[in-house]
């Protein structure tokens, strides 16, 4: 994130302001400045998120080579994708709602990628691109989905927290659908408040009808649920959890809205989870 940004979430923490930088969020033109001032994606950007991922992969010896995979929610670039050419997969495809591809901006990030020696010199951006590696506006949660039995791979990096969370089941529906028989979701999913890292529950702390009032149909929409939704919500949807990683942080003088009071000490401590999963039926 920017320093600038950085210094406006601390000034923000410091006069306790954030109710009123959700509500300018409902503004378009604070969000065009919100995202001039926020981190621009580049080599190291895609680099670390590909790094946190495949120590996992490594662990449980997830192979990739043939393998037709799909990123949902990726952003603006294909970006992690170009990491996979040396699995020797036989398709990498990023998908987003909104999004689309800048491709100066592609060719960039691969050619610094082969230029850190992360892929073949023998590989060219244009034997790639368009070819192997591509891009499709894909909308996960659309209840009118006809992709189906297509890839053997679904992967996500913290998208599932941004979903309506009444979309979330039609989402993971659709996934299982795209899927191949026993294919695999892949999905690490950010629980944490995304305004403040410093103070990852403080969300905790607002209805459902003021999170709601306050960030509805803004960036830091948040659907709030917890391990426990996700968990449900995965084996509802014909998936079986073949390992989770949990990452919790004790809470500290959290103040709870009703709506959290029914979730488990273990549940509410959970500021991220990973999910391997196996697609059943």
């Amino acid at each position: 994130m920017n320093k600038i940004f950085k210094n406006v979430l601390k000034l923000i923490k410091l006069i306790n302001a954030e109710k009123y930088i959700y509500l300018l969020a409902k503004n378009k033109y604070f969000l065009i400045f919100l995202n001039s001032k926020w981190e621009k994606k580049d080599y190291f950007y895609f680099k670390k998120i590909f790094n946190d991922f495949n120590k996992f992969f490594k662990k449980n010896h997830i192979i990739f080579k043939n393998k037709k995979i799909l990123e949902v929610g990726s952003g603006g670039s294909i970006g992690m994708g170009y990491f996979f050419l040396k699995s020797n997969i036989d398709s990498w495809c990023a998908s987003d709602k909104y999004c689309k591809i800048d491709y100066s901006f592609e060719k960039n990030i691969f050619d610094q990628i082969k230029k850190n020696k992360n892929i073949s010199k023998l590989i060219t951006f244009s034997k790639v691109y368009n070819k192997k590696i591509f891009f499709k506006k894909i909308d996960i949660a659309s209840k009118k989905f006809k992709i189906i039995n297509q890839y053997d791979i679904v992967l996500s990096n913290a998208v599932f927290e941004h979903i309506d969370k009444w979309q979330v089941n039609v989402s993971l529906k659709n996934i299982n659908h795209i899927l191949k028989k026993d294919g695999l979701l892949i999905s690490r999913i950010d629980l944490s408040d995304h305004l403040d890292q410093s103070n990852p529950f403080n969300f905790y702390k607002y209805s459902e009808k003021e999170w709601n009032y306050f960030t509805k149909n803004t960036i830091f929409y948040l659907n709030r649920l917890r391990k426990n939704d996700f968990e449900v919500a995965l084996l509802k949807n014909g998936f079986k959890i073949i390992k989770q990683y949990n990452f919790k942080e004790k809470m500290c003088n959290v103040t709870l809205a009703d709506c959290f009071k029914t979730y488990s000490v273990e549940d509410l401590e959970t500021k991220g989870v990973l999910f391997i999963c196996k697609k059943i039926n």
